[in-house]
């Protein structure tokens, strides 16, 4: 429509090293949409993060959405399995 908008966003986390290998972490984000500021989304997200190695962890997070989108409201939750690993060098720090 050629109009400016003036949207943002941000978020905070923060994460809590209770075990060796064991970690919990909670976050919260705030977006506004770029073609429409008066659109946004709130998540709350909190999870547990395993290290198995000084290669490689193992992260489940739960995340809960709401707000308003181009399509209507937004209320959806959802579960998230990330595993990272690294292949190559090892890391240029000590574990």
């Amino acid at each position: 429509s050629g109009k400016t908008v003036d949207a943002y966003g941000w978020y905070t986390a923060l994460e809590y090293q209770f075990e060796r290998r064991w970690s919990a972490f909670g976050r919260y984000d705030y977006a506004q949409f770029p073609d429409d500021s008066d659109l946004h989304e709130n998540s709350v997200s909190a999870g547990l993060t395993f290290r198995q190695s000084e290669f490689m962890f193992w992260r489940l997070q739960v995340q809960h959405t709401t707000g308003e989108n181009f399509a209507g409201g937004v209320d959806r939750n959802q579960i998230f399995l990330q595993a990272d690993f690294l292949i190559g060098q090892h890391p240029a720090h000590t574990y």
